[in-house]
This record gives structure tokens, C-alpha cells and sequence, in this order.
């Protein structure tokens, strides 16, 4: 049987993997790769530090708000072809 390293002897990477690989077995997500302008970025640091809350928290709400406001008056036929049932 192999041990696996200690967190100490770990490569970012190995790290990074590890930490994937727990988020994926607990359900909690799917992980994006992408770059931001540093205004959004900036932006997303403010936020997350005013509110107290991870920048993962922080999209979490933007995304909801955002389709919350696309929603709204939304007729059942344009519901449907939203969510692409």
C-alpha cells in the first residue's frame, strides 16, 4: 500500500488536485478556469471582504440576482426556452 504524501511534501499542484478531488466526492461544485479584467477582479475582492464572504459566495449570489432579474415577468413559454426544456 502506498502513502500518499503529507500536505507539507505536496506540490501546489498535488495540492490543488487533492483539494478538486474532495470538492467533487462532497457534490459541492464544478470548477472553472477563467480570466477576469482586473476590474472584476478587484471588484470581487472588495465585495468578499465587505460581505465577509468567499468570492465563490459572492458569484454564487451575482448568478442568482442576475437570473432572478431574467426571470422576472418572464411568460412560462420564455421560462421554458430559458432553462432549454
Amino acid at each position: 500500500m502506498t502513502k500518499e504524501p503529507t500536505s507539507s511534501a505536496m506540490t501546489n499542484a498535488e495540492r490543488q488536485a487533492a483539494f478538486r478531488a474532495r470538492k467533487a466526492e462532497a457534490g459541492d461544485g464544478v470548477f472553472y478556469s477563467l480570466v477576469a479584467h482586473p476590474t472584476v477582479a478587484q471588484g470581487m475582492r472588495r465585495l468578499a471582504r465587505h460581505y465577509g464572504k468567499s468570492q465563490a459566495e459572492v458569484l454564487l449570489r451575482m448568478v442568482h440576482d442576475a437570473e432572478n432579474k431574467a426571470l422576472k415577468g418572464m411568460t412560462p413559454a420564455a421560462e421554458k426556452e430559458y432553462y432549454g426544456d
